[in-house]
């Protein structure tokens, strides 16, 4: 075990190829630090995703019930509702602010997000106030939509339950 192997020899005998090898361990390392923040960027993008299919569930939820309500209303037959928003939901996060100051003049100021362990025991970011996505208008169809008595009442339950104005609400007969 004491000899070393040609090739150990070689490389340690030539100081370029020394030189080398450092570089090419050096690629190795920042290699590894590239696919974390792919790795980061991904969880992101993750996120994000999961956060736009949420509302989106949400919104088809809120539809989807809206239609089963109405068609319980004496002649309205089946129904179908699209609801259009004119803001999306705001959700406000907890934030640290830290201010470092170096001699009399420079400041340096970092904003981090609050987290704290979640349910799945995952840390999460806390959340101190949610709003609702502001909805624009209201389009139902109806089988029965043609009867101005079934329209008033569609529209009037729409109103009442969103609190949107009743000409931004349109009750329309399904084929």
């Amino acid at each position: 075990m004491g000899e070393k192997q040609p090739w150990v020899s070689l490389i340690l005998s030539e100081r370029k190829y020394l030189f080398l090898l450092l570089i090419a361990v050096g690629f190795l390392f920042l290699s590894f630090g590239n696919g974390s923040k792919e790795e980061a960027q991904l969880q992101q993008q993750d996120g994000e995703a999961e956060e736009v299919s949420f509302y989106s569930q949400r919104e088809q939820e809120l539809e989807t019930r809206l239609a089963t309500l109405l068609s319980q209303v004496e002649g309205a037959g089946e129904v179908q509702v699209m609801i259009t928003y004119r803001t999306s939901g705001q959700k406000e996060l907890a934030m640290e602010e830290k201010t470092e100051r170096d001699g009399n003049t420079a400041q340096k100021q970092e904003t981090t997000i609050v987290l704290a362990e979640g349910v799945t025991g995952k840390e999460e970011p806390i959340l101190l106030s949610e709003t609702a996505p502001e909805i624009e208008g209201i389009v139902i169809l109806s089988s029965g939509g043609s009867n101005p008595v079934v329209q008033t009442a569609l529209s009037s339950a729409a109103s009442a339950l969103f609190s949107v104005p009743a000409h931004k609400i349109v009750v329309l007969q399904k084929q």
